[in-house]
């Protein structure tokens, strides 16, 4: 029986990147790179250390934060806060990415049974998401008591010793 291996004399040589070439060349390589979160719960981190800055007069709901994954009628809302000066909670749907319509059913469902919850309280809601598809908006163009954000990331250096 014959051997089918065969021997390559190759001499492997590294190819150095210039950083220079990265910055200039490959502009449309970095721009592919996700700018939004990967996954939800790490949006949710973020916007919990940031609440009271992000969103001035209103904390996290309860004494013991309990508006970080409020549970109401089995359901589970991301983020609730509260501003008792205006008597009013904020429930927060995170999306990571992309939100579309389907959103809007799930966050006015949110509202309703806070509503019941706490009819004595203004009740809103916002959706965070990477980016607000057409459709969302359009579902819910009539509705006054929900809200759009998007998120843009960005990444702060300290100096160190």
């Amino acid at each position: 029986m014959k051997s089918n291996i065969f021997s390559v004399n190759a001499e492997i040589k590294p190819n150095p990147i210039d950083i220079e070439d990265i910055v200039t060349e490959d502009i449309d390589l970095l721009s592919a790179l996700p700018q939004s979160f990967v996954y939800e719960t790490d949006l949710q981190n973020s916007l919990v250390r940031q609440a009271e800055e992000l969103f001035p007069g209103y904390k996290i709901y309860g004494d013991s934060l309990e508006g970080i994954e409020y549970q109401i009628e089995g359901k589970r809302i991301d983020l609730l806060l509260e501003n008792d000066t205006e008597n009013k909670l904020l429930a927060i749907e995170l999306k990571a990415n992309v939100a579309d319509f389907r959103v809007y059913g799930q966050i006015s469902m949110y509202l309703n049974l806070l509503e019941d919850q706490f009819p004595d309280r203004i009740i809103e809601g916002i959706v965070i998401a990477g980016e607000i598809d057409n459709t969302l908006k359009m579902a819910a163009r009539r509705d006054k008591a929900v809200k759009f954000k998007s998120y843009k990331m960005s990444l702060e250096l300290l100096d160190e010793l």
